[in-house]
């Protein structure tokens, strides 16, 4: 991808081996604050909790029956809040996760295994159902292959869609590779192609008739 940042045309190049780099500089800048990598690292994985998830989305199910009908945008693990907030309020229209890294399953129907700080998350069949009502889109952007943890969550996600479609639900996972755009980063919408990336999401509101005031 390349863009002019100045007057002068310069090649910008997203490199996905470039981002062990831009998670130590996360972790030095962290550590600036407490003074230790591990206190660093502690810091950087204490909001991620299903604990806090639900704590957070319990907020959020009161905003959203505040405000009345919206439509929750999400990167990484967000999206868990917003789905979490789903299940607690009817007054989520609709969801778009941009790299989702959580998500939740009727009980039985989950991948298995221990549960982490992004999930699974496991309920009974007739809350899950709570979700058929709500238009849903995981957007995934490029690399996915090359990074193990987004991998796996992006395994995650079309199982998730599976079950929510299943029980009559409107979830698909988009790829945006698969709609053209190449390059993208863990966060698409800030990305240099962010105007394609939001056409995208304007194609989808108005396929579920949410791009209404």
């Amino acid at each position: 991808m390349t863009c002019d940042a100045s007057s002068d045309a310069r090649s910008h190049v997203l490199d996905p081996e470039g981002l062990p780099d831009h998670i130590d500089r996360l972790y030095r800048a962290a550590c600036a604050l407490c003074g230790s990598r591990q206190d660093a690292e502690d810091l950087v994985h204490a909001f991620d909790s299903v604990e806090n998830a639900q704590l957070q989305s319990d907020a959020g199910a009161k905003l959203m029956d505040k405000i009345g009908p919206s439509v929750a945008l999400t990167n990484s693990a967000g999206g868990l809040r917003a789905i979490l907030t789903a299940l607690k309020t009817d007054n989520l229209a609709g969801i778009v996760m941009y790299e989702n890294v959580g998500y939740v399953y009727p009980q039985g129907e989950g991948p298995g295994g221990p549960v982490g700080v992004f999930g699974p998350v496991e309920v009974p069949l007739e809350e899950f159902k709570k979700l058929t009502k709500v238009p849903m889109q995981m957007v995934w952007g490029d690399n996915i292959d090359k990074a193990g943890n987004y991998s796996s969550s992006y395994k995650l996600a079309v199982l998730f869609a599976e079950k929510v479609n299943k029980y009559g639900g409107k979830a698909e996972v988009l790829k945006l590779t698969d709609a053209g755009l190449k390059g993208n980063t863990h966060i698409p919408f800030a990305d240099m192609n962010n105007v394609a990336v939001a056409d995208l999401l304007s194609k989808f509101l108005a396929k579920h008739g949410l791009d209404k005031r």
